[in-house]
């Protein structure tokens, strides 16, 4: 019995012993395969965590190299403007490689003798940095000039201002090389800007190269022609607080004049600015400040054409209108065919060509005249020197043209009273110009006390009260460029090409250019 139930027991044990036996070596294995998946989910996110790292380490160091970039690009456009305003200042080597202005063999700029001297006779009296200079003056200041440009430009990059403030490196330029496209008539310059440390993997270079047209100094001026230049004093009216205003485009000779106030007041007294809307302009297609001219002031023509006589007519003192009617025809000795002009000198007595109180100066719109002074004009009264074009098609200020002689260092244009002057051209660099009259009488058509454009040594306008003192009302440079005296040897245009490209590309551009004779 006992072997019976013990056999019995083993049937019933063994199928829980097979189940024991099987199942006993799975939870050791769950164990198992648990860890190698947290070390694998481990690893999944460490690699995913390094790769965002270096994705924003790699975006950071694009940004901080587009930055760069953008610096190194902004410091070769200061570079170019820099360049360009040292050719405006000395025009005369715009049309020569700068190998030609002298030699850096030495490892300093050594300036070329021969080209000096040459220059400086064209440079004399044709630029206001060498205003009243002798030749010798000019040759040995433009030498300190392009030496010192060369120390400061080419011979190491030169620093410019930081535009972060953060105490980064300050950006810098270097002008490579200039050069004269003859054939294309364009100064070409090749401008390397930096940013970053010095010579490091990461310091970002930008290779610019840059053209501008430089047009003949005989070339004609376009745009508008300013309406009042001067070479002196800009002065107000008799009202300090109320000195009147100028609607007129506005150049100065070479440095900005003196502004008061004929009560002795400066422009912290009563204005701060005498033209009315900061007008003041560059003459055209210069690229100097505006208000700077580069250039004096041209002298006018003191003499008719070859084969015109001009009318010889007395001291004006009452009625006179200009051309004379049955007097002054196409056929006349006065006349101007290939320009449509009537000629005329006024004599003067006393030391003046106009002069009183019922002064009727007229001319007729439509007709073209230049009257050469001997003296001044001194009107008052109701007087009045009119050229009315309101109405007449093609009608100018600059179709009426008077002229102050050179040779007269102290002349004077004066109006009181409630005089008037509508509508001319009055070109005396020597003159000193007073039209502080009402303006009245002469019912000019823009409703200022005096109109046209004024060319003189200095202006004072306003009368009382707040007056327009002055209202341009020419425009044209078609009558001036054909009689102005320019004296410009080049003028520079603006930017016509842009390239940014790789060092080699700038060297072998630049080298195609051939050197002009």
């Amino acid at each position: 019995m006992n072997t019976d139930l013990c056999r019995d027991r083993r049937v019933i044990m063994k199928p829980r012993f097979v189940l024991n036996f099987l199942t006993a070596g799975r939870k050791k294995d769950s164990a198992g395969f648990a860890l190698p998946l947290v070390i694998m989910g481990g690893l999944v996110i460490t690699v995913a965590a390094a790769a965002i790292v270096m994705k924003g380490m790699n975006d950071q160091n694009q940004v901080t190299a587009q930055a760069a970039k953008s610096t190194a690009d902004q410091a070769a456009e200061a570079g170019l403007t820099q360049v360009q305003a040292f050719l405006l200042k000395n025009p005369v080597l715009a049309k020569k490689h700068f190998s030609q202005w002298g030699s850096t063999a030495s490892g300093s700029f050594v300036p070329n003798d021969a080209f000096l001297t040459e220059a400086a006779a064209e440079l004399q009296g044709a630029s206001c940095n060498y205003k009243n200079m002798t030749v010798d003056e000019v040759k040995d200041a433009l030498a300190t000039e392009i030496t010192a440009f060369y120390d400061q430009t080419m011979s190491a990059p030169k620093a410019l201002p930081n535009p972060s403030g953060n105490g980064a490196k300050a950006p810098k330029f270097q002008m490579v090389d200039y050069r004269f496209d003859a054939s294309q008539q364009k100064g070409v310059v090749h401008v390397r800007g930096l940013a970053g440390e010095d010579n490091s993997p990461n310091q970002a270079k930008t290779n610019l190269v840059a053209s501008f047209p430089i047009t003949d100094g005989s070339a004609p001026f376009t745009g508008v022609v300013p309406g009042l230049w001067v070479k002196g004093t800009i002065t107000a009216g008799q009202n300090v607080n109320n000195p009147g205003s100028v609607n007129a485009q506005v150049i100065y000779e070479c440095d900005k004049p003196t502004f008061t106030t004929s009560a002795g007041n400066g422009q912290n007294s009563g204005y701060t600015e005498y033209v009315s809307g900061s007008q003041r302009i560059a003459l055209p297609n210069s690229m100097d400040p505006p208000g700077a001219s580069p250039i004096p002031m041209p002298d006018p023509p003191t003499s008719a054409p070859a084969g015109v006589t001009p009318a010889s007519l007395p001291t004006v003192t009452g009625n006179l209108t200009l051309p004379r009617s049955g007097t002054d025809t196409t056929s006349s000795s006065n006349y101007n065919s290939a320009n449509q002009t009537y000629y005329y000198t006024i004599n003067s007595t006393s030391g003046k060509s106009v002069s009183g109180n019922g002064v009727n100066l007229q001319f007729t719109p439509g007709q073209k005249v230049v009257l050469f002074l001997t003296g001044n004009v001194d009107i008052g009264g109701n007087s009045q020197i009119v050229h009315d074009c309101s109405g007449v098609s093609g009608c100018d200020a600059t179709d009426v043209q008077i002229i102050g002689p050179i040779a007269n260092a102290s002349g004077t244009f004066s109006t009181g009273g409630n005089s008037a002057v509508c509508s001319i051209f009055f070109w005396g660099p020597t003159y000193t110009l007073n039209l502080s009259g009402g303006g009245n009488a002469g019912n000019c058509s823009s409703g200022a006390n005096q109109n046209g454009i004024y060319w003189a040594k200095s202006w004072t306008g306003g009368g009382q009260g707040s007056h327009n003192a002055l209202h341009q009302t020419g425009t044209t440079w078609e009558v001036i460029n054909p009689i102005a005296n320019f004296k410009v040897k080049n003028r520079l245009g603006a930017n016509s090409d842009w390239k940014t490209i790789d060092e080699q590309g700038a060297q072998s551009l630049m080298s195609s250019i051939q050197v002009p004779n």
